[in-house]
């Protein structure tokens, strides 16, 4: 009997590993340093600042995450049919901190942030189960969006579901910056991965091609 051999996972050349590590650490610093807001934010001074801290912060942990996301659509060995989703989500990360920015303005409370936040998260995160289930075969890079879109999906199920239990301003941020603490994680993880390999093929005499 024939048996079937299982087929290693494919390797990244190390043109690409050099394009795209940079990408994935923009993301694990951005959501390191919005994790870490989120901490600070418990102190007692600051808690009695009302939504302004929490609009305004999310605002700019979307905006930069979706800077994050461009920065690596842009690169050369991402597919081209990968790009539309991962563009939606880029386009949600931005288009959401308009919109709390907007909230904030007009104090439109805290079940308006909450729906934007979903919103802007469910959609992003099924942007990258899209595009990381759709592509993983024939670009390996896109099989580390799984668990950051799942891990978005929950984070926005989360949102939705403290707003019904009376959730406020501040338990909002505790359950977007606790999301943040998993994306930094699982974003520098390949992100390290990546750069350790363009270092070894460095010291193999590879060099990165000329722009």
């Amino acid at each position: 009997m024939t048996q079937t051999q299982q087929q290693p996972p494919s390797k990244i050349s190390p043109d690409t590993a050099h394009l795209i590590f940079r990408p994935y650490l923009i993301r694990a610093g951005v959501a390191l340093a919005f994790g870490i807001f989120s901490l600070i934010y418990q102190a007692p001074d600051l808690m009695d600042s009302g939504p302004a801290w929490v609009n305004v912060g999310c605002a700019i942990y979307l905006c930069l995450t979706g800077v994050a996301m461009w920065e690596f659509l842009r690169q050369e060995p991402v597919p081209e049919a990968m790009r539309s989703p991962l563009s939606m989500a880029a386009a949600a990360w931005v288009l959401g901190p308009v919109a709390l920015v907007g909230a904030q303005l007009f104090s439109a409370g805290v079940m308006a942030t909450a729906i934007i936040l979903s919103l802007a998260l469910l959609v992003a995160g099924i942007a990258q189960l899209v595009a990381g289930g759709g592509y993983r075969k024939e670009f390996p890079p896109a099989r580390d969006w799984l668990i950051p879109g799942a891990v978005d999906v929950l984070t926005a199920v989360a949102t939705v579901i403290a707003i019904f239990v009376g959730a406020d301003f501040h338990n909002l941020l505790g359950i977007v910056g606790s999301a943040a603490f998993i994306h930094a994680v699982f974003c520098s993880i390949p992100g390290v991965g990546y750069y350790l390999d363009t270092r070894r093929a460095r010291r193999r005499g590879w060099r990165p091609k000329e722009s």
